[in-house]
């Protein structure tokens, strides 16, 4: 289920990006730029999302940011 939400974001990132020449991508929420700070980084240039260390879903079982443009 919730890699069906990740996968959704990520193509949304992909057409933001086919449609503007002038980008910048940033992620802001939990795991990003809030405690646990990091977690999740963002190419600022492509817009791809990746996970920079195992994530431990026992201390917590979800995250929610934002991706933008």
């Amino acid at each position: 289920m919730h890699a069906d939400v990740v996968t959704a974001g990520l193509q949304y990132c992909r057409e933001m990006m086919l449609t503007s020449e002038n980008h910048i991508f940033r992620l802001t929420g939990p795991g990003a730029d809030q405690d646990p700070r990091g977690l999740f980084i963002i190419d600022i240039d492509t817009g791809e999302v990746s996970v920079s260390r195992s994530l431990d879903r026992e201390a917590i079982d979800s995250y929610e940011f934002s991706a933008s443009m």
